[in-house]
């Protein structure tokens, strides 16, 4: 180890970029190293990702589910002992915490006597099904675990006791451990906040630097509908296939593409193929965020079909900073920062006639999504700036510290 400094230590389930969560952890660490702090990270994954450096630990997780799975209710002994001895290493002066969704139980007991804050990403630590929703029809739910989730179908019967369990053990330790909870949205802070994660602060996030400074997008040639985020039922790709199958109805030369990965990709290749529309969707996988950037400028519209509740959403800042409406659910967070009728427009989750009625006016509108577009890109800027958010994590590190 170097000379002691002020040392941080960052932990979160993985420290790659793959959404808004990880973009936070990445500006957060850039922001404590430019003020001089040695920053260390502590994470979890099935094989040791390449050109990590000596301060960054990571975990090699089981191969075995049931382990995993163990791991993830109850405990892992491995876990603990691996994050108590890395925290005896480094040292630290403070803990920052982010998305902790494997082995919480195993994280959170390691951290005692320590000073951590909490960055809440979404109501994992406290929603059976990580997303703060029913299940079933993406109504509200009052969030917390209890026999709700059993009789609404979030959870199967076998896994409910596990996750009672887990509530119930888990959260004495998280908020006898975390001093300070950070919610990136209003709508986790109230969430959170209710059910006594105290005390809690709004700093919202902030688009990445590099997409900060990005020029208008001219919206010339073919019309282009863009999906980012991870391709799982939760975000809502199929409800958005159903819609632009509408949408080609009313604009024959429309173009959808998806980046990211997860498992609904195989499913959606062979819907479009069953609907004739193989030559005009796009499913591309995981692609790096910088790339992402070569998407946006021939972006038209970005679609947000989410049908579980968001707890931010920063696709939707991302694209609004290229000056690109957006055609989102109106559900969790996305409201803070799609102004309905003034960027883009807010439409019922699972409501695919609505989502393709929103997306085919703004690709036949070309004057439309320049205005929304230009108002939408003038109001990110403005409350989503980095510099800001920079302001608000350093001060919020310092007031722990000194504690």
């Amino acid at each position: 180890m170097t000379s002691k400094k002020t040392r941080i230590l960052m932990i979160s389930d993985h420290i790659h970029f793959e959404g808004g969560g990880d973009a936070a952890f990445q500006l957060e660490r850039e922001f404590y190293e430019g003020a001089g702090y040695e920053v260390f990270t502590f994470s979890w994954e099935p094989e040791r990702p390449p050109e990590l450096s000596e301060r960054d630990f990571v975990y090699i997780d089981s191969k075995l589910r049931t382990i995993r799975k163990i791991g993830r209710f109850l405990f892992n002994p491995w876990v603990y002992r691996s994050l108590k001895n890395w925290l005896s290493a480094v040292r630290p002066d403070l803990v920052s915490v982010h998305i902790i969704s494997k082995y919480p139980l195993s994280v959170y007991a390691a951290l005692t006597g320590y000073r951590v804050i909490q960055t809440f990403h979404g109501p994992n630590l406290f929603c059976a099904t990580s997303w703060g929703c029913i299940r079933k029809d993406s109504t509200d739910c009052s969030l917390g675990v209890g026999f709700k989730c059993l009789q609404k179908g979030c959870v199967s019967l076998p896994t409910f006791p596990l996750h009672l369990l887990l509530n119930r053990l888990g959260s004495p330790v998280i908020k006898r451990n975390v001093r300070t909870y950070i919610g990136p949205s209003r709508y986790i802070c109230e969430a959170a906040g209710s059910l006594g994660f105290r005390p809690i602060e709004y700093i919202p996030l902030a688009i990445y630097p590099s997409f900060y400074n990005v020029s208008v997008v001219s919206h010339e040639g073919p019309p282009v509908i863009f999906f980012m985020g991870a391709v799982e039922a939760a975000k809502g790709p199929h409800i958005l296939l159903d819609a632009f199958g509408i949408v080609k109805q009313r604009v024959p030369n429309a173009k959808l593409i998806y980046a990211g990965r997860g498992r609904m990709i195989p499913e959606l290749r062979e819907a479009a193929e069953k609907m004739g529309l193989s030559a005009d969707v796009e499913l591309m996988g995981f692609v790096e965020h910088e790339n992402i950037k070569d998407i946006l400028r021939r972006t038209h519209v970005l679609a947000v079909p989410s049908i579980w509740r968001e707890q931010f959403g920063l696709v939707g800042p991302e694209a609004l900073a290229f000056g690109i409406p957006c055609v989102a659910s109106n559900i969790g967070g996305i409201p803070e920062w799609l102004h309905d009728g003034e960027w883009g427009f807010l439409t019922p989750p699972r409501d695919v006639k609505a989502l393709a009625e929103k997306l085919s006016m703004l690709l036949l509108d070309k004057e439309l999504r320049i205005r929304m577009g230009r108002k939408g890109r003038a109001f990110v800027l403005s409350e989503y700036d980095p510099e800001k958010y920079k302001v608000a994590r350093l001060r919020i590190a310092e007031e722990c510290m000194r504690a």
